[in-house]
């Protein structure tokens, strides 16, 4: 089997998986339990919630909440702030839903939801932005990797402008597809919010975490047991935290040799199929104004669906997609490539293939060749056809 959908959901790492079954085998107790058993994995979580702020720079200086998933995490950041009717919020339809979502329930409140400029590369046009921005704006909401395109966004710097200009305007930023994987610091705390995912970077499922900046309101969505410093009641899961955080120690610790390894596997699998694939487009690409993730590997293979290509790379045991993960049921003319400034004749021939640090060359070149058959194979069946 090949699997190429790491954007989607990654293999645990082995150390993580270790970690998880010692936890799950030894360390069952309730964190919350008065006795020497649970108060003893309470002080561990609390040991895992420091590596999380020290390994960005920001003790003393953010809070780290342990959430079940990236969708909770930004539910509860985009769900907590006040506003007035007629405040402006920034979001751009190129966003995960879990993103738009939360902010459209707002916008039934009376928030008005604008749409933050991306140039034709998909990356954020400040010029644009900061020419028209609104005096109202009270949030600016963005992910540092699109999951679909692999752009990378110049948080930093951005939140900083903002900052400048208004300075207490939020800035949530969803680092789901980045985090342990590509640097990002929070040390200028011009980030008011932070989301980050677990089995994203090779963790299990079922934990995340949210960056708070310590000045910055933050309100629960789950009310009960005053877990989490009373932002997030439910019973904390010992073995998953453990594991989350061994797999963010295994990204941090190799981050760049593991982000030269997979760069190198995209750059050979890209050259590939543009010498093998006549018309293959890549509509996002490195250059001077736009750095693209290595770990995710957007083009187009036009007049072929992209279902169709799925369906028969599928019986080789290969595995990618065509959308994320969470946009996959969405019908009908696609808003998010439509934000990327994807032709809308290419819609449905978009894939997507995305990489973990377990991928090998050998993969990439054994998905080029059966992805060009496939292709072959169609292209004959479409001529005969006509």
């Amino acid at each position: 089997m090949i699997y190429f959908d790491n954007a989607a959901s990654q293999k645990i790492r082995k150390e993580a998986l270790i970690t998880l079954n010692e936890g799950l085998k030894n360390c069952f107790a309730n964190p919350s339990a008065k006795h020497k058993f649970g108060q003893s994995l309470l002080k561990k979580i609390e040991d895992h919630r420091n590596y999380f702020t020290k390994v960005v720079k920001v003790k003393g200086l953010y809070n780290f909440v342990f959430t079940s998933s990236a969708t909770e995490s930004n539910n509860m950041a985009l769900l907590s702030f006040d506003f007035k009717a007629g405040d402006v919020a920034y979001i751009s339809s190129s966003e995960h839903p879990s993103l738009i979502a939360p902010l459209k329930v707002c916008e039934e409140r009376g928030l008005v939801i604008k749409e933050l400029p991306l140039d034709e590369n998909g990356i954020l046009d400040q010029e644009s932005f900061f020419n028209n921005l609104d005096p109202k704006t009270i949030l600016v909401a963005i992910s540092h990797v699109n999951n679909q395109s692999g752009v990378i966004q110049p948080v930093e710097e951005f939140s900083q402008r903002l900052k400048q200009i208004k300075s207490k305007a939020k800035v949530h930023i969803d680092a789901t597809q980045s985090f342990s994987k590509l640097s990002i610091s929070l040390m200028n705390q011009c980030i008011d919010y932070m989301t980050v995912s677990s089995h994203k970077l090779g963790g299990p499922k079922g934990i995340a975490g949210i960056y708070v900046k310590k000045d910055v309101a933050i309100k629960p969505l789950l009310y009960g047991g005053g877990q989490e410093k009373n932002l997030r009641s439910s019973t904390q899961s010992f073995p998953l935290i453990s594991s989350f955080t061994r797999a963010v120690q295994e990204g941090i610790d190799s981050l760049e040799f593991e982000y030269k390894k997979v760069q190198d596997i995209n750059n050979k699998i890209r050259q590939s199929l543009e010498k093998s694939i006549t018309g293959v487009l890549f509509p996002f690409s490195n250059t001077d104004k736009c750095n693209v993730s290595p770990y995710i590997l957007t083009f187009v293979v036009p007049n072929i669906s992209s279902d169709i290509i799925l369906r028969h790379m599928e019986q080789e045991e290969i595995y990618l997609s065509s959308t994320s993960a969470c946009s996959s049921k969405i019908k009908g003319e696609n808003t998010v490539f439509n934000s990327l400034s994807i032709d809308k004749q290419f819609h449905k021939n978009v894939l997507r293939i995305s990489f973990s640090n377990e991928t090998t060359l050998e993969e990439g070149k054994t998905f080029c060749e059966k992805l060009k058959t496939c292709i072959d194979d169609m292209s004959f069946l479409l001529t005969k056809r006509r």
